[in-house]
């Protein structure tokens, strides 16, 4: 007689609690909305509009929306949908699909997923930053309102877990986005569609999670990634873990869910235990690791320079490059253009020439610690003109690292650019890019003054400097 072992995690029941495909929006059995927006704007949710996407199932219009237009102005936009009051409990799962129109980067979006475990609770307070009862964040799709929320239909999932019974309350959509409205730098235009509720039965057996799978590897330091695994399973419990090199793991707090949106700044190692009962499987470890910073620099959100608000030439060191006109999303790269040295605490003489288009305000970033990234603390406002050549000084930093890096040269019309406006569009302006070499500055001695003589023009007198 032979005997077989199975070990394995199994669903013994699942029933769909609520499932949702927006045929019509007016009738929303146990749903609520409520925008928080300050201030409110001219819309709300509403019925999908297939002019701008068809739905992801049904009539072309089954679908629900939500636009810049919930505030006003440039302004944060906090628009509630509230789903019906059910039971909740770990291990069930929660899935929908999600979109933003062809070229949404442009003007970013974001969205969340959060939880009550208050009844039937709708309130999320009184202000466009509060979130009430709803304080457990269950998803954040493009929370650094970068490119990272796509552009056809994708289904996300969750995996309910940190329940510890079953307990009454609601999930909720929050279209959540700063500096948004129809004159910020942020949102456009969303689409939710196919929402179901599953409720899991029970688990079995040891879980076999398989692989750990990420949304990309390699990343870029501070940018957002999710960690899923092949087989999630059902009914059962999770802990994330990570590890610098694969052997000593140490537990992410607060990472229970199926999966896991994170960042890093250095590779990393990450696995899931999944728990059934007394059981517990252990996802294949996966090492995330760093891109190359020259794969990390943003390209600038599209802007308008086709009305003189335009980078015409930048100088710097050798550094002398001429542009005329410019480029339809209003952005180059010049990587065939030889890259000058600028000196490490030196005041590094800089001139860029701008177009008549009126008062351009010009700003410059250099990626000091070569992070591939443009941050505050490498910016430069260089000043202003109108069809004039703007001179300034680029002081570099004793804690910049030597070698070759990115420069960011941008000009924008009217209204000064910040430290934290490299990537933003939706200005009339232009940004032109280059590489640049750090080097040491070398302190000298002059060992041998010039002689004082009397020398005609183009003729050469000398003397002598060695290093210090």
């Amino acid at each position: 007689m032979a005997l077989i072992f199975l070990s394995l995690s199994k669903t013994s029941t699942a029933q769909v609690l609520y499932s949702e495909g927006f045929t019509d929006i007016t009738v929303l059995p146990g749903w609520a909305n409520q925008n928080l927006s300050s201030p409110v704007g001219s819309t709300g949710w509403f019925q999908g509009n297939s002019g701008v996407f068809p739905s992801q199932a049904g009539a072309a219009t089954a679908y629900i929306g939500a636009n810049f237009n919930n505030t006003t102005g440039a302004n944060t936009i906090s628009n509630w949908l509230f789903m019906p009051n059910i039971s909740i409990k770990n291990g069930d799962q929660f899935t929908f699909y999600t979109r933003v129109p062809t070229g949404g980067a442009t003007f970013p979006d974001r969205l969340q997923v959060r939880m009550s475990l208050n009844g039937a609770s709708t309130n999320a307070g009184a202000t466009a930053t509060s979130v009430g009862d709803f304080t457990n964040l269950l998803l954040d799709i493009n929370p650094t309102y970068g490119a990272a929320y796509p552009e056809t239909w994708q289904q996300f999932t969750v995996i309910i877990s940190g329940v510890p019974a079953p307990t009454s309350g609601r999930l909720a959509f929050r279209y959540f986005v700063e500096n948004g409205g129809p004159s910020g730098a942020n949102s456009n235009y969303i689409g939710i569609d196919e929402v179901v509720y599953t409720a899991i039965g029970a688990c079995s057996g040891t879980p076999a999670p398989g692989a750990t799978n990420s949304t990309a590897n390699p990343v870029c330091p501070g940018i957002n990634f999710t960690l899923s695994l092949a087989t999630p399973g059902s009914g059962v419990t999770y802990q994330w873990q990570s590890s610098p090199d694969g052997t000593t793991w140490t537990n992410i707090t607060g990472a229970t869910n199926g999966t896991l949106t994170t960042s890093q700044t250095v590779a990393t190692y990450y696995r899931c235990n999944v728990t059934c009962g007394a059981n517990t499987g252990t996802s294949t470890a996966l090492q995330v690791n760093m891109a190359a910073p020259s794969a990390c620099y943003c390209t600038p959100a599209a802007t308008t320079c086709t009305l003189d608000d335009e980078i015409l030439n930048v100088r710097l060191g050798t550094l002398n490059n001429p542009s005329s006109g410019c480029s339809g999303a209003g952005y180059t790269y010049y990587s065939a253009v030889a890259a000058p040295d600028v000196f490490i605490g030196a005041a590094n003489p800089m001139a860029v020439s701008v177009g008549p288009g009126g008062t351009e305000h010009v700003a410059v970033w250099i990626d000091y610690n070569q992070n591939g990234q443009f941050e505050a603390t490498e910016f430069t406002a260089l000043g202003s003109g109108n069809g004039s050549t703007i001179n300034g000084i680029v002081a570099v930093p004793a804690s910049a690292l030597t070698g070759t890096t990115r420069m960011r040269v941008r000009v924008r019309w009217s209204t000064a650019l910040t430290g934290t406006q490299a990537c933003t569009g939706g200005f009339f302006g232009e940004t032109e890019d280059y590489n640049v070499t750090i080097a040491p500055c070398v302190p000298a001695t002059i060992t041998s003054a010039p002689t004082s003589v009397s020398i005609v023009c183009g003729a050469n007198t000398s003397f002598t400097v060695a290093a210090a």
